[in-house]
């Protein structure tokens, strides 16, 4: 999809089915999606509606979005403003540092928006003319520091100056997508519990435009804000929209901190209120080799020595300072996390005295955190195993572990095509591996749990062992299983999704489908392509069973259902020798 955004005409057909994410995307990188009779459009412009977009437009199309997220372009790439809206000023601050010839183009990205919005540009005593650039224009309020003194000092200047309900730190070599303030704040102003919230990021090169990574933001659900900020900062700096009153009550950006303030500020932000994160991209963070630091100490973002010794010099101290600020944590999981936080910042005797707080019995996740800070400890034999199928949205996966791992023996099946795990610094302890089949990778332990990437809210009932699914790439298996058990299936939360693709899974969804709407000759038939795909596997048999039943063919169904259930043991006894060897 990012590569998708920096190439696109102005108006794009939806020649794909799209659940709205894709619409979306294109609404927020200033494109026009166009309707093209594919899928529902009711879904795509419900979504749209809640994350305050425009709808859904009518006519030609300069290009077409197609199957797997490719674009057919056949006008010139181009991008515009979204409508204006009504709603709360937002306050964007950019601080800037001999940066003349990229603070225009951020300043450019900002007065692009459509919500309404002041741009505060700050000027950290540039030497290049950067000041005298900026003191000539109208359309911003502009602040001159005669000494450089930091980015964390030109943001307290900015803050004070700011008027707007909320703030959008926008760093001046970075960019705003079009829509980003119509995602941000429809989120934000519509969520009065909320300190901030955030999106995707999308990584371009400087020298030439070209897309080098997606960032997603953290998953995890607001309510578990403190304990993700202290592992992992949960998006970048452009990314985020903070409310005012929060960020008031979080305090000034800490002017010692030449990097990590952004950290510092997420730390605080998370104890005044909850944080959460919109799968969306709004923000385009530049690549390049530019200087950083202030002009007493300067280094190149490639140095990675530099890079990550003056980072950790700077924020070891303020890391352990917030620390003992809120110390003692007084939830057992929180402090856990702490632990992981501060082990990760090189304060390792401060990890060792917060886990010291607590007693066993530990769970395998309390001693992996244990064994990380360097603490020998026999983990526990967990009773459980939780299954999560990575076939969807990348930062989904981190909301599924971090709501539910806690005793469970852990195995997650990278599904998407990417690296693992992205960019999301993932801190459990399991197995993690780019398998399809479950039946060929996963040794279950006690009841099987089963979780998607795609649909993080998904939780049906546990399996007894792993006999029940199909022997397919594992999402076409979840989706089989629950026609066979009657179990709503996973919905995907953004196209790129794996679609499902076995014949198998598509009959037997099917089938299920025709037995709730009583229609049992249907189902029958369904079943039986699903046994024409794979004979050995016992859903075809008990849905074709249900479908004599309902037609009140009692000897038939009775044979279906003891097919399906000698079909279930043989799987089983099949996995229980491949476990054992």
């Amino acid at each position: 999809m990012a590569r998708l955004l920096a190439d696109a005409p102005l108006r794009v057909a939806l020649a794909c089915v799209d659940d709205g994410w894709a619409a979306a995307c294109l609404r927020v990188a200033g494109r026009i999606p166009v309707w093209a009779g594919r899928g529902d459009r009711r879904r795509i412009e419900a979504v749209l509606g809640r994350l305050g977009l425009p709808g859904l437009d009518e006519g030609d199309a300069d290009g077409r979005l197609l199957p797997g997220l490719s674009l057919a372009r056949e006008g010139p790439v181009q991008a515009a403003p979204l409508p204006a809206v009504r709603g709360p000023l937002v306050s964007i601050l950019i601080c800037t540092y001999n940066r003349k010839d990229l603070v225009p183009q951020a300043i450019a990205s900002a007065l692009a928006q459509s919500w309404p919005r002041e741009v505060i540009v700050v000027d950290d005593g540039s030497t290049d003319g950067t000041a005298e650039l900026l003191a000539a224009r109208e359309d911003i309020r502009f602040f001159r520091q005669h000494e450089n003194g930091g980015k964390a000092r030109a943001l307290n200047r900015a803050l004070a100056e700011a008027q707007g309900q909320a703030v959008l730190v926008l760093d001046d070599d970075d960019l705003l997508l079009p829509g980003a303030l119509h995602v941000l704040g429809g989120g934000l102003f519509a969520n009065p519990h909320l300190a901030a919230v955030y999106s995707d990021t999308i990584y371009f090169d400087g020298e030439t435009g070209d897309v080098r990574k997606v960032f997603p933001c953290s998953r995890a659900p607001a309510r578990m804000s403190r304990r993700v900020v202290v592992k992992q900062i949960p998006c970048t700096t452009g990314a985020a929209l903070i409310r005012m009153s929060a960020q008031r009550r979080a305090g000034a950006y800490e002017p010692r901190l030449t990097r990590g303030e952004d950290m510092d500020m997420f730390l605080r932000l998370a104890h005044v209120g909850p944080v959460e994160g919109m799968p969306i991209p709004t923000f385009l963070a530049r690549s390049h080799d530019g200087l950083r630091g202030t002009a007493k100490g300067q280094w190149r973002k490639t140095d990675k020595d530099s890079e990550n010794e003056r980072a950790l010099a700077f924020i070891k101290p303020v890391f352990r300072r917030r620390w003992e600020q809120l110390s003692p944590i007084p939830d057992r999981t929180d402090s856990h996390a702490w632990a992981i936080g501060l082990g990760i910042r090189g304060l390792l005797p401060q990890a060792l005295q917060e886990l010291a707080r607590w007693p066993a019995p530990y769970t395998p996740y309390e001693a992996w955190v244990r064994t990380q800070c360097r603490i020998p400890v026999v983990p526990p034999t967990p009773e459980e195993t939780l299954v999560v199928v990575d076939d969807g949205d990348p930062g989904s996966v981190e909301q599924v572990l971090t709501s539910e791992v806690s005793h469970q023996a852990l195995w997650v099946c990278l599904e998407v095509p990417r690296e693992p795990l992205g960019s999301l610094q993932i801190h459990w302890p399991g197995e993690y591996g780019a398998r399809e089949r479950l039946h060929s990778w996963v040794q279950p332990v006690g009841p099987v749990h089963l979780r998607t990437s795609s649909d993080p809210l998904w939780g049906p009932p546990p399996l007894a062992d792993l006999s029940q699914l199909p022997d397919l790439p594992a999402p076409d298996a979840l989706v089989a299983w629950c026609a066979l058990v009657d179990e709503r299936p996973p919905v995907a939360n953004r196209p790129g999704a794996r679609r499902v693709r076995s014949p198998l899974a598509v009959a037997a969804a099917r089938a299920r489908q025709a037995l709730k709407r009583g229609m049992a000759r249907r189902a029958l038939a369904h079943a039986g392509d699903t046994m024409a795909a794979d004979a050995t596997w016992c859903g075809g048999w008990v849905l074709a069973a249900e479908a004599f039943r309902m037609m009140g063919q009692a000897e038939h169904a009775a044979f279906c259902r003891d097919q399906g259930q000698r079909l279930q043991e043989l799987a089983r006894q099949s996995l229980s020798r491949r476990q054992a060897a």
